[in-house]
This record gives C-alpha cells, structure tokens and sequence, in this order.
C-alpha cells in the first residue's frame, strides 16, 4: 500500500515539473516577442505623426469639401432606397474618413452643424422606405424610435470598469442590455445596423461624425447622447465581460468597427481628461489593429490601421 503511495506522489511530482516547465517556456517565448514587438516600434507623438502628410491625409477632415448625406441628393431632396446606394457606391472609393477626432471646419461651423442633422434625420427616413415593421405588424417611424432608444441608454449607461473587485458589476453588465432594452428594441438595433451591409462603415463614420458634436452644435432635435454616455458604452464594449460576449455574438464586420468606433472614444476622453475609470486602450489598440490588418474587406482599412498607429504610437510614448 505504501509502495502504491509512493509511486502515485512521484507521478505528481514529475507531472508538476512537466507542466511548470511548460509553462516557463511558453512565457518566455511569449515575453521575447513582446519585447521585440515594443522595441521595434519607433515611438512618436501624434503631433510629429500628423506633421507626415503621406500618412495623415486620409485622417483629416476636409473643410473645403462639401459632404453629402448617403440618402440625399445634391439640393437634399430624399431618394429612394436603391438610388442611395448607387449614390454611395460612387462615393465610396474618395471619401475621406473621419479624423481620430473629428471637429468643426474652420468657418463651417453653423453650416456643419446643421448639414450632420440633416444627415442623421434622411438616413431614418431612408430606412423607414423599407418599411420595417415591429413584430406586431405596426409600422415603425425609425427616428422616433430611435430616439427613444438612446434617450433610455443614456439614463441608465452601463458599469464600464471593476468587474474585477465587484461580482455585481460583472453580473449587471452581463445581463445589461437584456434588462435596459426589451426584445423589440434589441431587434430594432440589429435590423438597423445590418440593413445596408454595402454602405455600413460610411454610415457608422457619419454617426460618429454626428456624436462627436458633443457641445459644439445645438442638439435641436434633442436626442444626441452626452458625451460621458459614450465614454461608459465604450468602455463597456471594451473593458467588460458582458460588453466582449455581446461583441463577439455579431458579425465580425460589426464588432471590428464598433471596437473601433470605441477606441477613438476612449482616446478622446483620455487626452481630454475624462478617462475616469483609468481605463487602458493600448492592448485593445494592438489587437484590433492586427484583426483588422487581417480582414480586407473593410473599404477603409488602411485609414482605419493608419488611425490605430498614431493611436498606438501615442499610448507607447507615455509608458
């Protein structure tokens, strides 16, 4: 019986010694990479990388440009569903997308301002030419539903940080949106975030675009969300676990441009001063950064790789 024991304790102890020198050689591994990684990274600040316009220019916005809404025509006058998107299939090879912070054009800004709102209110009524419909057969009015829908998300904004020291932060966040929307909205959200796949990153740019306005411009429809709203949604796509799991239930498109779309939110907050749970972007940076260096269908990938480097580049600078 003794020898049994004996011969069993041995087994253990060569299969700890196995499994903890596995182990150390994988971190080391791991750890010379990612000191290869960093030390080959030419750190700079964002200012000296927006001063190489061979890299930039695709990161500015143009004043001198006039944009057009993707559902209007010239004059503004709404079109059909169809002629929309052969409006925006012309466009889509030169327009620029939205700088890491998009801001009012140096004159433009009353015009600006009221040309976003504009832009915002076609998009609904061209989604509203497809006739969607609720699942008791009601037709929906998209704007108003909309607003509805952000005017309740942005009472009641998730926990974006400490999962880690508080269970019921993690348990909240996980059961977040089923409990701050019902079935009909969530179905909404989805419906009108995959109805148009063909000009989806123009319309999620032209969003941000109208987002960002923060205080600059008068809300005069009053539904656009605070700024620390967006800040909390953000951090909560990013940082928590309910935000990843909800992530990684939608399309890969989907969940590459939206974890995008929270970077750059994040990173305002950050060099504004507003980054109040401490929340760190960099190792989100790297591995969306390498996602999407993967994934070529995006029609704006290297403006999106381009913004994640200087991004990237800044954070580096500061450790």
């Amino acid at each position: 019986m003794s020898d049994k024991g004996s011969a069993r304790i041995w087994l253990l102890a060569v299969l700890a010694v196995v499994v903890g020198g596995f182990g150390y050689y994988l971190y080391s591994v791991n750890y010379s990479d990612t000191a290869k990684e960093q030390a080959s990274v030419e750190v700079v600040s964002v200012e000296e990388v927006q001063g190489q316009p061979v890299k930039t220019t695709a990161l500015e916005d143009d004043p001198g440009k006039k944009q057009d809404a993707p559902t209007t025509l010239e004059k503004g006058e709404p079109v059909s569903g169809q002629e929309a998107k052969q409006i925006v299939k012309g466009k889509i090879g030169n327009q620029k997308l939205s700088a890491i912070e998009p801001g009012l054009p140096p004159g433009q800004g009353e015009q600006y301002c009221k040309k976003m709102e504009e832009y915002v209110v076609d998009y609904f009524k061209y989604l509203d030419e497809n006739a969607k419909t609720d699942p008791d057969g009601k037709k929906v009015d998209s704007f108003d539903y909309f607003k509805r829908i952000l005017k309740d998300l942005d009472k009641r904004p998730p926990i974006p940080a400490g999962e880690g020291s508080s269970p019921t932060v993690m348990i909240a966040n996980i059961f977040y949106f089923s409990r701050a929307l019902d079935k009909k909205d969530i179905a909404f959200i989805r419906d009108m975030i995959g109805s148009d796949k063909d000009t989806m990153e123009i319309n999620m740019d032209m969003v941000f675009r109208w987002l960002m306005l923060d205080n600059h411009c008068p809300d005069s429809n009053g539904f656009r969300p605070s700024f620390d709203g967006l800040y909390k949604y953000a951090g909560f796509f990013l940082n928590t676990t309910g935000g990843r799991a909800y992530m990684f239930r939608r399309s890969t498109t989907i969940r590459l441009l939206t974890t995008y779309y929270s970077l750059l939110i994040i990173h305002k907050a950050d060099r504004n001063g507003l980054n109040q749970y401490g929340i760190d972007i960099l190792p989100f940076i790297k591995t969306a950064k390498q996602e999407m260096a993967l994934y070529p269908n995006f029609q704006f990938q290297e403006e999106y790789l381009n913004n994640l480097l200087m991004m990237e580049k800044y954070y580096m600078k500061r450790r």
